[in-house]
Parts: C-alpha cells; sequence; structure tokens
C-alpha cells in the first residue's frame, strides 16, 4: 500500500442500496501494482464494478470485450507500453471517443498534470490518494445510473 493513504472509513446514499437488480457502472482500474488495485478496487466497489487489468494489452483486451463507463489508468505500467499508449489505443475505439478516462499516477512533477492532460486524458489524480479522494473524482464522471 505504499501510494494509498489510508483514511477513516467513508460512506455514501449509493454504497447504501441493497437491491441485487441494480446495475453498477462499470471502470475498467489499469493497475499493475497488485496491492494499489487491490485497494484502489476496495474503494470503488460499493458504487462501481470494477474490473482490474495488470497489463497494457490486457487492458486494451479488456476494453474491447466489455462496455465501460470510466478508465482509470496508472502512467507507469513497467515495461512495454506505457498509460498514454493505452489512452490512444482505447481512444481509438469508437465506442470511447468520449468515455472518461482518468490518469492515475505517482507523477507529480510541476507540468506532470499538463503534459497528461494535454495528452488526452480527462482528468488527473495523484498518489496516493485516499478512498474519499478517488470515490469523488470518479463520481464527477459517472453517476450512478439507477439515481
Amino acid at each position: 500500500m505504499d501510494n494509498i493513504k489510508a483514511e477513516k472509513p467513508y460512506t455514501d446514499e449509493i454504497s447504501k442500496q441493497e437491491d441485487d437488480n441494480i446495475i453498477q457502472p462499470s471502470i475498467l482500474l489499469v493497475e499493475d501494482d497488485a496491492i494499489n488495485a487491490t485497494v484502489i478496487k476496495k474503494f470503488l466497489s460499493k458504487n462501481f464494478k470494477v474490473d482490474v487489468a495488470s497489463k497494457s494489452i490486457q487492458s486494451i483486451e479488456m476494453a474491447k470485450a466489455d462496455n465501460y463507463s470510466l478508465f482509470l489508468l496508472d502512467i507507469n505500467l513497467g515495461r512495454g507500453m506505457n498509460g498514454i499508449d493505452v489512452l490512444n489505443e482505447i481512444r481509438k475505439m469508437p465506442k470511447y471517443a468520449n468515455t472518461p478516462i482518468i490518469a492515475s499516477t505517482a507523477y507529480t512533477m510541476k507540468g506532470d498534470k499538463e503534459r497528461l492532460l494535454q495528452a488526452g486524458f480527462d482528468d488527473y489524480i495523484s498518489k496516493p490518494y485516499t478512498m474519499h479522494e478517488i470515490i469523488l473524482k470518479v463520481q464527477q464522471y459517472i453517476k450512478n445510473i439507477n439515481e
């Protein structure tokens, strides 16, 4: 959990819904660090359906096979394609032309946010972040479709 800050429990009205028939918006989390992926998925899974891809090629295949409401995309994905490369491949798919893609990164130097937004990301969140911060960031772009 080296990149995620702990915080007191976060609750909201969406997470209190118990109807099994509720359709949750789906997110593809692209994160190569298994601990970070587990924590972020836990943060978001009360309000959203979250799939996880740990590799760039896997994320592109998952994007082709499903219909996601939002992408949360790590920038440094280890060997191979980086997050910007994955962004560009996802944007080539017509069904994702207007889908929000948020950069999730530890790159926090001056100009990093601007560089990522200029590359085509809709938004940016810097690691480490709290559960509350990531939920609010995601909710800016997708609302529970059953409201």
